[in-house]
């Protein structure tokens, strides 16, 4: 489904395996253009992460 960004996919099902990719769009974080991934875990959390192009997550922005 989201496969005009695998590296982006990759990265995030990676980290967190058991959540489930619900959208993808993009983001600015700190002038930086990255991906804004939400995620809906096992008990319906919903989690925003971002992630550059080349599947590094930004972890201040995934973290805070």
């Amino acid at each position: 489904m989201w496969v005009k960004v695998p590296d982006v996919v990759a990265a995030v099902e990676n980290k967190y395996p058991d959540s489930t990719i619900k959208t993808i769009t993009y983001a600015l974080y700190n002038t930086e253009q990255v991906y804004q991934v939400e995620l809906e875990g096992k008990n319906a959390n919903m989690e925003k992460v971002y992630v550059r192009a080349d599947g590094t997550i930004v972890e201040n922005a995934a973290n805070g």
